[in-house]
């Protein structure tokens, strides 16, 4: 429930036909899985609402080298100006500091391999079990996501959850 709380302010960007098209064209030509419709409408709409980044740990369809690349120049071809695709991890370090900027590795020791690590987290893990369940649910539809977004209401969600309690 803190997490839907924190995204309360925030405007709900609209999800329209011309975002829903974008996203179908992500699919057809391979930039994105057609089993993740929801990955092409979440690049769809930050593209169109012109967001300047993603943060993600989604490696497999989103920030993995390939991905990127493969995304990016999608984006590009389609028309539009891609947005950066990153982990949060890219985030976390100074943007200042020379060092960090350029550094694949963390400056501490141990295991820091971000894709393994994200397995092992319980938020990312509820979250892409959701994401899997959704997308089933919809028949792996770009339609049927984008509608299901636009009847989202937070303000419902956040009331329901806090009966739950």
């Amino acid at each position: 429930m803190r997490r839907l709380a924190i995204c309360q302010p925030l405007p709900l960007l609209p999800i329209d036909a011309k975002c829903e098209a974008l996203a179908e064209r992500l699919v057809s030509t391979g930039a994105v899985p057609p089993t993740e419709p929801g990955n092409a409408l979440h690049i769809a709409l930050a593209t169109l609402s012109q967001v300047d980044f993603i943060a993600t740990w989604n490696f497999a369809h989103l920030v993995g080298l390939v991905a990127k690349f493969r995304l990016q120049l999608a984006i590009q071809q389609l028309g539009y100006p891609p947005p950066v695709l990153a982990t949060p991890k890219n985030f976390w370090r100074p943007c200042h500091d020379i060092r960090y900027r350029y550094d694949a590795t963390p400056p501490v020791s141990g295991n820091h391999n971000t894709a393994r690590r994200g397995r092992n987290d319980p938020l990312l893990q509820e979250l892409w079990a959701i994401k899997a369940t959704m997308n089933a649910e919809s028949g792996y539809s770009i339609q049927k996501l984008a509608e299901q977004a636009r009847q989202f209401n937070l303000e419902e969600t956040l009331t329901h959850l806090h009966h739950k309690k």
